[in-house]
């Protein structure tokens, strides 16, 4: 016989019920929630508890009272988003509620790195990253410039954009736009998006600098020089001297020259730079003046030889170049030796004649002006052409005088002196002139004057006859004079030497000065 046992429970322990409120709990991170856990109808002791899934930390705040417990998230973490029991017992008795636990966090605009350095022309990269996003499964974001979607990236918090900046981007904007797609999430917070201005960098570029330029001396003139570039270029001057070595004359886009004069003309260089690179430009200046510095020089420098080779050269500074005209001034005519177009010019006597001798003059023009330098030839030369006249006559009556005049051609004026062969006498003249006064029968001979300069001399023989008179007495040399009617003196100084030499490049040659006869 089989026994039958019934067990009788109280009806009271099967009746009880547990309630979890919210039944869908969708929380916002950072907010202050909670869950209530309560528990109906059990007349035995209660006790509650709650537990994660998994049987993890719960990060929660519990305070229970009676038949109610509550889980508070004060604030609400990430680590809330879970699944979590409340578990109740009354008496022997245990039921449980769960509830499934969703947590949001969208709580700022994206933040957008790496536009404020794009270098122009090169692959950049772009960053836009949502901080404190969650979960990051649910949120997408997107790059646009203007209306369109240059790219898009789902499921993540950061999003890199990579592209080359183009001319075009110097002024332009980007947008990342995030968006969250979670069901609950209010449409006021479901997208935020931030929009900034490209910084594209670059170096200097599109360089723009004066014309080159041609100014009068002692005027001013400003260049000016200007090139884009982010960051802002700084512009610098310099200046290029002949040898190619710079030197820093202005520190700004500007570059003011005052009273310029001739050094100040060449090339001016324009710098343009930043951070990222430079560019360089360069202008011609001219600074025009009238011919200055005008030279004329003589080679060989000392008095020329007759017969030798002799070079006048002409040199001039002066802007734009102009004309050089090399003249001989003889008498008050002006005779063009060379002309030619530059800043020189040269003429070559091949064979110097006394008759060169002159005032060389140089003259240098351009459209600005004039300028003249002169210089003196002198061609030295040995005597020769050496003639004698005698006056009144080579025969002449007893008692009367006789004008001596020797002539020759030389340079320097040469020494002249007079000797009777006979006996050796001699007389020493400075213009070439003597004067023998009352003849006697004794003077009858010959005579030779002597032309003597440093260069060489040259003779002439001739004689006097002297007819005797019978009351006639010998003359005394002691008291031959040079007569005073003789034209001119020998001149030994520059000044009348050049007058001589004037008036011998009419004649062809320098002379020893004419006589007229002398008186007794």
């Amino acid at each position: 016989m089989s026994l039958l046992w019934i067990v009788i429970l109280p009806v009271t322990a099967f009746a009880f019920h547990v309630e979890l409120k919210p039944k869908s709990a969708f929380f916002r991170v950072g907010d202050r929630q909670e869950l209530r856990c309560s528990v109906k109808d059990c007349n035995e002791k209660v006790t509650m508890s709650w537990a994660l899934l998994g049987d993890k930390p719960m990060f929660a705040k519990i305070h229970t009272s009676g038949s109610e417990s509550v889980a508070a998230f004060d604030p609400v973490m990430t680590v809330h988003d879970d699944i979590l029991l409340c578990k109740v017992s009354c008496g022997a008795l245990t039921k449980q509620q769960r509830v499934v636990v969703k947590v949001y966090s969208f709580p700022e605009a994206p933040v957008i790195s790496g536009y404020d350095h794009l270098l122009l022309g090169q692959s950049n990269t772009l960053t836009c990253e949502v901080i404190d996003a969650y979960p990051a499964e649910h949120l997408r974001l997107e790059w646009l410039r203007g209306d369109i979607t240059l790219q898009t990236d789902a499921e993540s918090v950061v999003s890199s954009y990579r592209f080359t900046p183009t001319p075009e981007d110097k002024e332009a904007s980007i947008t990342c736009r995030a968006s969250h797609d979670q069901d609950g999430v209010p449409d006021e917070e479901k997208t935020k998006e931030t929009t900034v201005s490209l910084t594209v960098l670059y170096a200097p570029q599109n360089i723009l600098i004066s014309e080159p330029t041609a100014v009068r001396v002692g005027s001013s003139l400003t260049l000016s020089c200007h090139a884009e570039g982010n960051p802002r270029p700084d512009t610098q001057w310099k200046a290029i001297g002949p040898d190619g070595q710079a030197v820093i004359v202005g520190q700004s886009e500007e570059l003011v020259l005052t009273e310029m004069t001739l050094v100040d003309s060449g090339q001016y260089e324009c710098v343009v730079s930043n951070t990222i690179g430079n560019i360089t430009a360069s202008v011609n200046v001219i600074v025009q003046a009238p011919p200055t510095n005008t030279t004329i020089t003589v080679s060989p420098a000392s008095a020329v030889k007759e017969g030798e080779s002799v070079t006048v050269s002409c040199l001039s500074d002066g802007v734009p170049v102009g004309r050089m005209v090399l003249k001989r001034l003889s008498e008050g005519q002006d005779i063009e030796l060379q002309s030619s177009n530059g800043s020189s010019t040269s003429f070559t006597l091949s064979s110097a004649l006394l008759a060169d001798s002159a005032l060389y003059q140089c003259e240098a023009f351009n459209e600005h002006g004039s300028q003249r330098a002169s210089t003196h030839i002198t061609v030295k030369a040995p005597p020769r052409n050496t003639t004698v006249l005698i006056y009144p006559s080579a025969e002449v009556q007893e008692g009367q005088n006789v004008t001596i005049c020797c002539r020759s051609v030389s340079f320097p004026p040469p020494a002249v002196v007079l000797r009777k062969l006979d006996n050796g006498t001699e007389l020493y003249s400075p213009d070439g002139n003597f004067l023998l006064v009352n003849l006697t029968p004794n003077d009858t001979g010959l005579y030779q004057v002597n032309v003597t300069n440093d260069l060489g001399y040259e003779t002439e023989i001739f004689s006097i006859n002297v007819i005797e008179n019978h009351s006639s007495t010998s003359p005394d040399w002691n008291h031959i004079v040079i007569p005073a009617v003789c034209v001119g003196i020998m001149v030994t100084t520059t000044g009348l030497v050049l007058d001589y030499l004037r008036r011998a490049r009419r004649k062809g040659f320098y002379e020893l000065a004419k006589c007229k006869p002398g008186s007794a």
